[in-house]
């Protein structure tokens, strides 16, 4: 027995000082100079410390790595060499065979697989903390009135003379003049517009303030619902607005929320009680 646990010793030690060696710098451990050596060597040392009080911890004991597991994991470690010679070449001459291999990575994913049943055992976000949290953060839900827009631009350059200031306001006031609908913005957006827009006539999307230049966000969101802008400039040229639907300011309600949330505390959970448990034990 004490020879067997001496084994999986030593396989494990050499397939992380071989795993560390590639993650690390990109090569096998004998292509390591001194100071690499002794730098993988001291994480290392960290590395089995924190395994070590992983695997001492109550949930380790209920964790069990399916065979398959293991070696899917062979399997895909194996796909990173040109082929099987390749592979076991490489794994004998870091000390290590097929068995020795199986043994390390039961290892590695057993010791991956305590440690998430820790976090999720102590990081876990009930549903009523989770209610809680939303209604005093509900700032953070609210959505501002946002406006689904369409545009025409034409850009100004004095080096073409339809292109000059007064050629283009021209060309848009006698477009404003066939205006009368949102049907009849699009077409001419789709005609006339020099912004890549006008392949799905002028539509800019739904808009939120601060999104557009600030004069073409102060004409957009004084527009009324199906209203047309006055000619407005920008630093890309002169532009007409159309106001599609104005969509008003809302708080995203919990139901829609709720998953997302849960997620994103649940993670900053993790994290804090991962620094403190690795700083001061559990």
């Amino acid at each position: 027995m004490a020879a067997q646990l001496h084994s999986q010793g030593n396989a494990i030690e050499r397939y992380a000082h071989m795993r560390g060696a590639l993650e690390l710098y990109g090569v096998l451990p004998d292509g390591l100079s001194a100071a690499q050596q002794q730098a993988l060597a001291e994480q290392q040392a960290r590395e089995r410390v924190i395994q070590q009080r992983i695997l001492q911890a109550p949930q380790a004991r209920q964790v069990v790595v399916p065979a398959a597991v293991i070696e899917q994991a062979i399997t895909t470690l194996a796909q990173r060499f040109e082929g099987g010679d390749a592979f076991a070449d490489t794994l004998a001459h870091n000390g290590l065979d097929r068995h020795g291999l199986y043994l390390a990575l039961e290892h590695e994913l057993r010791v991956e697989a305590a440690l998430e049943q820790i976090l999720a055992d102590q990081c876990r976000i009930g549903d009523t903390e989770l209610e809680i949290y939303y209604l005093q953060h509900l700032e953070s839900f609210a959505l501002p009135e946002t406006r689904s827009a369409r545009q025409i631009l034409i850009t100004l350059n004095d080096d073409y003379a339809e292109n000059s200031r007064a050629q283009v306001e021209q060309r848009l006031a006698e477009l404003m003049s066939t205006i009368d609908n949102i049907k009849d913005f699009a077409q001419q957006a789709a005609r006339y517009s020099e912004c890549p827009t006008a392949m799905h006539e002028g539509v800019l999307g739904r808009i939120k303030p601060g999104q557009l230049f600030p004069a073409l966000d102060k004409a957009l969101f004084a527009l009324a619902e199906g209203e047309m802008s006055h000619i407005v400039e920008s630093p890309l040229g002169l532009h007409l607005l159309w106001c599609e639907q104005i969509h008003p300011a809302e708080t995203l309600p919990f139901r829609q929320v709720s998953d997302k949330l849960r997620d994103h505390l649940e993670q900053k959970a993790r994290k804090r009680f991962l620094k403190r448990w690795l700083q001061q034990g559990i």
